[in-house]
């Protein structure tokens, strides 16, 4: 079991809380819906669904449950025009940010599928080997997913 899995709640709250409220302030741009969002995972989290105790990456598994929290924040929300971004949310390195800042703009009119795929090469700079990986789909899928993102993002 590694170390992040033994940790309590608590703990992984205290550890990665700011981190994932950063990341739903930036998917939502709304303090107030990304504190609900984190709240959302969290609860869940607490009721036991799923146990933390059996996912071998809970660290993992909370960003994934951010990201889709916002997705349904987003998708329930579409009338809702987006605000600018704050200027202290920082891209890890290798992100295209005004790739990134477009394609966080046309989010919420992508598909479910189009969506985890724009988080995770956009957001996060994941290969499309790594966004591949990570979704269980094929290398060339996940290039159709990115040519789609790319012209709705406008993107050239």
């Amino acid at each position: 079991m590694s170390e992040l899995a033994a940790l309590s709640l608590a703990e992984l709250y205290r550890r990665t809380g700011p981190l994932l409220l950063r990341r739903c302030r930036m998917l939502l741009r709304d303090k107030g819906l990304a504190e609900d969002a984190l709240h959302d995972v969290f609860v869940k989290a607490v009721l036991g669904d799923p146990p933390l105790g059996g996912i071998a990456d809970p660290v993992r598994y909370l960003y994934r449950a951010c990201d889709n929290a916002c997705i349904d924040v987003l998708r329930t929300n579409k009338r809702r025009a987006s605000q600018p971004l704050d200027d202290h949310f920082v891209a890890p390195p290798g992100v295209d940010v005004p790739a990134r800042d477009a394609v966080i703009h046309v989010l919420k009119s992508l598909s479910v599928e189009e969506q985890h795929t724009a988080l995770l090469a956009y957001v996060d700079g994941l290969s499309l080997t790594e966004v591949a990986s990570e979704l269980g789909v094929s290398r060339v899928t996940i290039h159709k997913r990115i040519h789609s993102i790319r012209a709705k993002a406008s993107l050239a």
